[in-house]
């Protein structure tokens, strides 16, 4: 189960995931909006119980959805909020990982 908050737009929002299917369906949601323009963020809030006190910054950049997909996975699963944006002019995904 994921509880999700997640942002589009800096409109928040929350919503329950079961199982990675339903994890697999948002992130290609995110994707999406993204590759459209819009500034997505996200958090699972099941991992988000250890954050530090000071804020770490982890960017991350790539050509290929998968891979930008399994790292925001990796990264929202160990505490952190994640962003990402989609340059459609160099196809680059860069994704933002915060705790």
């Amino acid at each position: 189960m994921y509880t999700v908050r997640y942002a589009v737009d800096g409109v928040t929002h929350s919503t329950t995931l079961y199982g990675e299917t339903a994890w697999q369906e948002f992130l290609n949601r995110m994707f999406a909006l993204a590759e459209e323009g819009c500034r997505v963020s996200f958090c699972n809030e099941n991992n988000s119980g250890n954050m530090a006190a000071t804020k770490e910054r982890v960017v991350y950049t790539t050509t290929d959805k998968h891979d930008a997909e399994v790292w925001v996975t990796i990264m929202a699963n160990n505490g952190y909020t994640v962003s990402v944006e989609y340059n459609q002019q160099t196809g680059v995904y860069t994704c933002i990982a915060i705790r």
